[in-house]
């Protein structure tokens, strides 16, 4: 089977909150093609979005600094689609951000990777995002 090239729409950063990444996100998403680079804070999602190859795409977990994170992305990258990730007892407030600060898109954990897949296509097919 012939894998897809890594372009400039295939770049997803992933903000995380725990001492490793969802390694079964990591897995599902490269096994799509997509180049993923992780991101645990602030500095680091600041250094992520100012590079030369810039993520088309934001998966945010829902952490306790979600809000300033979320701001930092859109003042650095108003365009970019961000999909906030919440754990079920959390979704009020992940639908709030979303109302209030401008995410894409809303998923419960645990991820339904099919969901994950159709919502990334979505966005990638896209010339140019605007949310």
């Amino acid at each position: 089977m012939k894998r897809k090239p890594i372009t400039a729409r295939n770049r997803i950063l992933l903000i995380f909150d725990e001492l490793s990444p969802p390694v079964s996100l990591l897995l599902v998403l490269a096994a799509q093609g997509y180049e993923v680079t992780l991101a645990r804070n602030g500095e680091e999602v600041q250094n992520e979005l100012v590079t030369d190859s810039k993520p088309d795409l934001v998966v945010l977990e829902l952490q306790l600094n979600a809000i300033d994170l979320l701001q930092l992305i859109q003042s650095v990258q108003p365009h970019i689609p961000v999909i906030v990730t919440a754990e079920a007892s959390l979704l009020n407030l992940a639908l709030m951000i979303k109302e209030e600060f401008g995410a894409w898109e809303v998923l419960p954990k645990p991820l339904d990777f099919t969901l994950l897949g159709q919502l990334l296509q979505l966005v990638m097919q896209k010339p140019a995002f605007i949310s």
